[in-house]
C-alpha cells in the first residue's frame, strides 16, 4: 500500500487493445506493459465522455485533420465491422505505430482496474494518457504520436457506436475555434 506522498512509477503500456464490453457496458483497454505484464483497464461512459471532448480538441488541432472526418458519422455496420480491437504498437527504441494485429489478451491472473481519473498531457509530438485508480495500482502511461491520435481516438469511438453511448461528446461546438483552446495538460476524474 503506498503511503500519501509516495509516488509510484508509471508503467508503459507497449500495445493496447480497445474493445467495448456489453456484459460489463465499459469499454475495456487490455494493456501489454513494457514490463513484459499485461493489464485490463475499464473505462466508464462517465470518464470516457470527459476525456472524448479533449482528444476531439487535441486531434483538430493537428494540422493532417481533416473536419469532415471529425464529424463522420459511425454506423451499426461501421460499430460491428470495427468494433475489432485497435491497437497501438510501440517498437522497442524507436516510434510507436498503430496497426490492426492479433489483439492484446490478458491471461487469467491478470489485474483488472476500472479507471479513476485520466491524466492527458499534449505534447509537441505526441499525446500521454495516463489512467490511474483509487486501489494504488501502478499508473499507466498509453502514449500515441499525434499521428497515431486520429486512429485511436476512431477506435474509441467505434466503441461509443457498439455501445450506443451518447455521442454528443464527440461534437465540438461549431463556431469555436479549436487552435483557441489547446490542452496541454489535464487530469480528469
Amino acid at each position: 500500500m503506498n503511503q500519501p506522498g509516495n509516488q509510484v512509477a508509471a508503467v508503459e503500456v507497449s500495445r493496447a487493445t480497445l474493445a467495448y464490453n456489453q456484459t460489463e457496458d465499459r469499454i475495456s483497454l487490455t494493456c501489454a506493459l513494457n514490463n513484459g505484464e499485461c493489464c485490463v483497464l475499464w473505462l466508464t461512459a462517465r470518464l470516457a465522455s470527459q476525456l472524448v471532448p479533449h482528444l476531439c480538441k487535441v486531434a483538430a488541432q493537428l494540422p493532417d485533420s481533416a473536419p469532415g472526418d471529425r464529424d463522420r458519422e459511425v454506423s451499426d455496420n461501421d460499430a460491428s465491422a470495427l468494433g475489432r480491437e485497435v491497437d497501438a504498437i510501440k517498437e522497442a527504441g524507436s516510434s510507436q505505430t498503430l496497426a490492426h494485429e492479433m489483439p492484446v489478451v490478458a491471461g487469467a491472473g491478470s489485474p483488472a482496474w476500472v479507471v479513476t481519473a485520466v491524466d492527458l498531457t499534449n505534447g509537441p509530438m505526441l499525446v500521454q494518457l495516463g489512467f490511474r485508480d483509487d486501489q494504488d495500482h501502478a499508473p499507466v502511461m498509453l502514449s500515441l504520436e499525434h499521428t497515431q491520435l486520429a486512429e485511436w481516438s476512431e477506435g474509441l469511438k467505434r466503441c461509443y457506436a457498439q455501445a450506443g453511448w451518447s455521442m454528443d461528446c464527440w461534437l465540438i461546438p461549431a463556431g469555436t475555434d479549436p487552435q483557441g483552446y489547446a490542452t496541454q495538460r489535464v487530469a480528469l476524474h
